[in-house]
Parts: C-alpha cells; sequence; structure tokens
C-alpha cells in the first residue's frame, strides 16, 4: 500500500492550536513574518532515516523535509511543505521519501488570540498565541496522533 502524505494536508491543521512556550517575547507578538519548522515531535519514535537511531522528531529523521509559513501585513499567507510518501511494507515496516512540495495560500484575519484562514480548501477559525521568534502548534493527527510543530522566526 503507497499512501501519499502531502504535509499542507497535515501541516494546513498546524494553525488549529499555537501557543507560546519559550518566553521570547509577549502573547501579542506580530504573526507577520516568515516562519520555518525546526521541528515536528510525535508521541512515538522512527527511525525513518535507517541511522540505527530512533527519534520522535520527524525533522531529525528527515533531511529532505522543509515547512515554511509567511504572513503578511496584507492579511495573506503562503505555506510550503514537502510531500512525504509512505510506503507500507508490512505492519510495522514502511519506507518513507520526499516528493517535491506544495504550496497553500489565501487570506488571513486575526483578532486577538482568534486567526482566521480562508483557502482554496475552506475557512477555519482557531485560536492563537503568538512570541516574538517561536510558533508552536500542537495538533491531532489521524495517523501520528498528538504531533507538535514548532516554527521560528527567519
Amino acid at each position: 500500500m503507497k499512501l501519499k502524505w502531502s504535509m499542507v494536508g497535515l501541516l494546513g491543521v498546524f494553525i488549529l492550536s499555537c501557543s507560546s512556550d519559550n518566553g521570547n517575547g509577549s502573547e501579542n507578538a506580530s504573526i507577520v513574518g516568515t516562519w520555518n519548522i525546526t521541528s515536528f515531535q510525535t508521541s512515538q519514535s522512527y527511525d525513518l532515516n535507517d541511522d540505527g537511531e530512533s527519534s520522535n522528531d520527524l525533522v531529525e529523521e528527515l533531511d529532505c523535509f522543509t515547512s515554511v509559513i509567511s504572513f503578511t501585513d496584507e492579511g495573506t499567507f503562503t505555506f510550503m511543505s514537502s510531500d512525504i510518501d509512505f510506503t507500507a511494507q508490512g505492519e510495522n515496516d514502511f519506507t518513507i521519501e520526499c516528493n517535491g512540495s506544495s504550496t497553500l495560500s489565501g487570506t488571513y484575519v486575526l483578532d486577538g488570540n482568534t486567526l482566521t484562514t480562508t483557502d482554496e480548501e475552506g475557512t477555519e477559525e482557531v485560536s492563537v498565541t503568538v512570541t516574538k521568534d517561536r510558533l508552536t502548534a500542537v495538533i491531532q493527527d489521524e495517523d501520528l496522533g498528538e504531533a507538535t510543530l514548532i516554527f521560528e522566526r527567519q
């Protein structure tokens, strides 16, 4: 079984819940700017790069994985992320590789801690908190379970 797992689909959920955890700014820090993923932590460890060591951070395990989200003063956002192909080879065995990237863009409105995004997939309203240089998102994924994504300001 081969499953194409678009990180845009998963990380589109990124905007489901953001919170601060580094104390490097106020809760009212601006979301405007470009944010790069630095960590994608899952509740289970994997050895995706076959180095003999498992990690629960997919960014550490996948050298090819990138994800960037940009918010503008004009109320638009652009989100680019690697597409990941998983190929199941048994119950607990699979291969994984990066296969290009996908981009999603649209508009957003930030009203206090409520972020409303609109793109070709629809509109979502979520609660966010942003620090000076970090976005942290905790998401629920049907395949990975709970995952924590950490983005740092570029």
